[in-house]
């Protein structure tokens, strides 16, 4: 198996499976780490099937793994790559191939609108992140901080956050 990590860039990933496809044996699986783009559309001309395999970060500490087929991915390399996810300790959610598969496709709005609260003078940075910790159980608050000290608004990342 390889998990690719480039980043989130269509042409960049579909270029290194094509690469990859010539080095690599026929029954090695190609998995792609990406947290929004079309794992569809990634396999396109590829001599084998791509499936998602979104770590979350830092992933050397976040248990999910998002497993994500194709519209050409057997189930069973999604089964494979549920097998080995929990071989080395993730906590693996199959999920359908949608515009920022389930966590993404959730927390960007969220974040945004923790940001708009912040810009309506609503509440302060620290308070909305405090809120949402105890309030909602997230662990990193809102998110909002992070993304108002940086000037950049959670829909203009590419998929990273």
């Amino acid at each position: 198996m390889v998990i690719e990590v480039a980043p989130e860039k269509m042409e960049i990933k579909k270029s290194t499976f094509q690469e990859l496809q010539k080095i690599v044996k026929a029954d090695c699986i190609f998995a792609t780490n990406t947290s929004s783009l079309s794992i569809t559309e990634m396999g396109t001309g590829l001599d084998r099937p791509v499936v998602g395999m979104h770590f979350f970060n830092p992933a050397d500490r976040m248990k999910l793994v998002e497993v994500i087929a194709g519209e050409n991915t057997p189930k069973s390399v999604t089964e494979e790559i549920r097998r080995i996810a929990e071989e080395i300790g993730k906590i693996p959610v199959e999920v359908k191939e949608a515009a920022g598969f389930v966590v993404n496709r959730i927390l960007i709005p969220m974040i945004n609108e923790g940001i708009c609260v912040y810009e309506g003078g609503v509440a302060a940075v620290k308070d909305i992140d405090t809120a949402m910790k105890l309030g909602s159980n997230h662990p990193m608050g809102s998110g909002a901080g992070r993304l108002h000290r940086t000037g950049h608004r959670a829909g203009n990342h590419g998929g990273n956050l």
